[in-house]
């Protein structure tokens, strides 16, 4: 369980519920069926979607790295790897 801070900026107040499961799993997939099913697009683009996945990659590599990474910097390194075939699924 993780704790919610108190008002006041000190103590944690009361535990707060985790659950297990990622979060909205159940909506995605209902989504994903309702695409599928009806031959509808995708609330959601996937070129945002993928501008998501960068910001993460980003974020992830610029801690790792302890520089500046921006978005074009990783956009280009998936596209390049696509091309070349060692990255699929893109």
């Amino acid at each position: 369980m993780g704790r919610r801070q108190s008002a006041d900026g000190g103590r944690p107040s009361s535990p707060t519920p985790v659950g297990d499961e990622p979060e909205q799993t159940d909506g995605s997939l209902a989504e994903f069926l309702r695409c599928v099913r009806k031959g509808e697009p995708s609330t959601t683009a996937a070129d945002s979607n993928v501008q998501s996945l960068a910001m993460v990659e980003a974020a992830v590599r610029s801690a790792t790295e302890q520089r500046r990474v921006t978005l074009a910097e990783v956009l280009a390194s998936k596209s390049d790897m696509v091309g070349s075939g060692q990255l699929t699924g893109i």
